[in-house]
């Protein structure tokens, strides 16, 4: 839980620098340039932050496929899938937007530079690595052991849609995409699976702009 806690602090302190990604009169959002670097230096703290973890919390228990679905199916059917997770994602900000009157913003920094190798890594690889690592392995594995699988996919996901606390409107959605992730891991046994399901994820929202 402190590593937890750290990485709550981090996204509130990002979020606060960012404006909590909410256009506002008084406190404007960061220009492009800016915003890259708070996000690269949030992402270099996270990413200490879980290095450490799993050094200090060491491995978690191992733990069996939960289903014996072929795993080729289970793999084909969860990329295939995940389209759904991202339309299901999509309307969920638009009806909160239109609900709060919050209208829509484009990427300011997919505006300014296009998808660069750079932002790829950002939006997609360093959170499908990092995120998962610690939260569908450290946390999910860990909580295994004192609570029923299913329980701790959702505690897990929970604590990672509180993770993104600098983005506010996106916990709840975030959250159940985090038990989207967390059953791929417990159903494939896998990391892997996850992994690129939340690349995946991240990608086809970042390609949208």
């Amino acid at each position: 839980m402190t590593f937890f806690g750290l990485l709550l602090a981090t996204s509130v302190l990002y979020g606060a620098l960012t404006a909590f990604g909410l256009e506002q009169a008084s406190m404007p959002r960061p220009s492009p340039d800016a915003q890259l670097r708070l996000m690269l230096g949030a992402e270099v703290v996270d990413t200490g932050l879980i290095v450490v973890a799993l050094l200090v919390i060491g491995r978690p228990t191992r733990w069996a496929r939960l289903a014996k679905t072929s795993e080729a199916w289970l793999w084909v059917s969860a990329v295939a899938g995940i389209g759904l997770v991202v339309a299901v994602n999509a309307t969920y900000h638009l009806v909160l937007r239109g609900y709060l009157g919050v209208p829509a913003q484009a990427d300011t920094l997919v505006a300014a530079t296009g998808i660069t190798p750079l932002l790829l890594i950002t939006y997609c690889v360093q959170p499908a690595v990092i995120e998962e690592l610690f939260f569908r392995y450290l946390a999910l594995d860990s909580l295994r052991n004192v609570m029923g699988v299913h329980a701790a996919v959702v505690v897990a996901s929970i604590m990672f849609g509180m993770a993104h606390v600098g983005a506010p409107l996106s916990i709840p959605m975030l959250t159940l995409v985090g038990v989207v992730f967390g059953y791929a891991r417990v159903v494939s046994g896998r990391l892997a699976l996850p992994m690129l399901l939340h690349f995946l994820h991240n990608l086809i929202i970042l390609a949208a702009g």
